[in-house]
């Protein structure tokens, strides 16, 4: 069996945009979301937990990336960055490094 990891939620990071504007696409990704403005961050946390296999890590990352890029063309800012909150075991932390080097 293949090590797993918990996929909790992610954050999408923008630049160039307002307070309104962050407010509204936190509010465009729905559910438990937040968002800091300061940061210019907005949160998404999944009502379920994913269980998602490690070696899969990076394919599933481009998921958020490709929403934040469409959002910043929607909201005309710029997207910078995605960050999934991610647990995995001991054991499967020295092995996720691997996919993700």
């Amino acid at each position: 069996m293949s090590n797993i990891a918990l996929l909790r939620g992610f954050d999408l990071y923008f630049t160039k945009l307002s307070a309104d504007s962050l407010e509204r696409i936190a509010q465009q990704l729905g559910g438990r979301c937040s968002f800091n403005v300061e940061q210019g961050r907005a949160t998404y946390m999944f009502e379920k937990i994913k269980t998602i296999e490690c070696e899969k890590v990076s394919e599933i990352h481009q998921i958020p990336n490709e929403f934040g890029n469409l959002l910043a063309i929607t909201f005309g800012c710029t997207f910078l960055y995605s960050e999934l909150y991610l647990t995995v075991t001991p054991k499967g932390l020295s092995e996720f490094k691997n996919y993700i080097a």
